[in-house]
């Protein structure tokens, strides 16, 4: 009964946190910014209450664009850019039996960067990023490496591959 009770509550501690952050880059915007929150009226408020509050994404730029807001022509070749970024950490520590602790964490992290020739017909976007995630190895942890004669390769890595 002890140890069931034991077993059931060795979990000491979880965390969850998440991130996710925009960055917005956005060359060639004419109109100059107002007085109530940034805003100026020229038709509708310019650069917008969404840009203002942070609610914008890639969309912004044609939005943008349709409200003439942004110079359109052959002389600016600056593109747009943004930058998305999605962090998930997760951690635990536990205690199977007294003064045995084992922390675990697992990460995942995912950027997003584009390059937006909004100037251009078209709309031409270049998009680039990163990957990164960590992963439990303890099935191929003890596994052998391979030789020089096999050129380092391992059944784990042949998986790996395929």
């Amino acid at each position: 009964m002890q140890l069931a009770s034991r077993l059931a509550m060795m979990v000491r501690n979880v965390s969850i946190n998440y991130r996710s952050s925009y960055q917005l880059t956005l060359p060639g915007f004419l109109p100059s910014v107002g007085d109530a929150f940034g805003q100026k009226k020229v038709g509708q408020m310019a650069p917008g209450l969404d840009f203002a509050f942070g609610m914008v994404g890639d969309d912004y730029i044609e939005k943008a664009r349709n409200n003439d807001w942004l110079l359109c022509n052959d002389s600016i070749a600056t593109p747009a850019s943004t930058s998305r970024t999605d962090n998930l950490t997760l951690r635990a520590t536990l205690e199977p039996v007294k003064d045995f602790k084992i922390d675990l964490s697992a990460t995942r992290t995912k950027t997003t960067q584009k390059s937006i020739q909004y100037m251009y017909e078209g709309t031409p976007t270049t998009q680039s990023g990163a990957f990164q995630m960590t992963t439990i190895s303890l099935g191929s942890a003890f596994e052998g490496m391979g030789n020089a004669n096999s050129g380092y390769r391992s059944k784990t890595f042949e998986k790996f591959v395929n």
